[in-house]
């Protein structure tokens, strides 16, 4: 049975964060190097619709969503990381990290995440089912990957 929700987890989050991203380019940076810098991970719970004043705010894709606080898991959490594709990255949570996006997941099916690397939405999705620790993120640039390694992996 592990196996199977294993599995079913990673198909979930290739399909769930299978959006191409554009990468950040700041001003005189043409994008032919990669910055190696960490990169800060998080997932939030979001809330559309009426502006609540309290709470920070991002835009993606044309809509306003509001980060509900704190994020559900963070850098900390993340107990491994490798590649997995050349657009996707395998990430392995803490059992922390792993039991705090079950419970958050769970308890909030139906509602909106999101993924976060440093200030970049990298995706929006709706929850379908409480999520655990083991998940494949796909539709990175390869900036977003070298980033998420780095940061990840000794």
């Amino acid at each position: 049975m592990k196996v199977c929700y294993t599995s079913v987890f990673i198909i979930f989050f290739s399909a769930l964060f299978n959006v191409a991203c554009s990468s950040h380019q700041g001003e005189g940076d043409d994008g032919s190097h990669l910055q190696l810098d960490e990169v800060r991970l998080s997932f939030y719970l979001v809330s559309a619709g009426k502006a609540d004043s309290t709470l920070p705010q991002v835009n993606y894709m044309g809509q306003s969503l509001q980060l509900r606080q704190p994020a559900i898991i963070g850098n900390g959490d993340v107990a491994a990381a490798e590649l997995h594709s050349p657009t996707s990255i395998y990430l392995e949570l803490t059992p922390e990290g792993g039991e705090r996006l079950f419970e958050s997941t769970r308890e909030n099916i139906g509602h909106q995440m999101l993924i976060m690397l440093d200030d970049e939405v990298v995706n929006v999705a709706t929850i379908q089912m409480g999520l655990r620790a083991n998940m494949v993120i796909t539709g990175l640039n390869e900036q977003q990957l070298s980033k998420l390694l780095i940061t990840f992996t000794d």
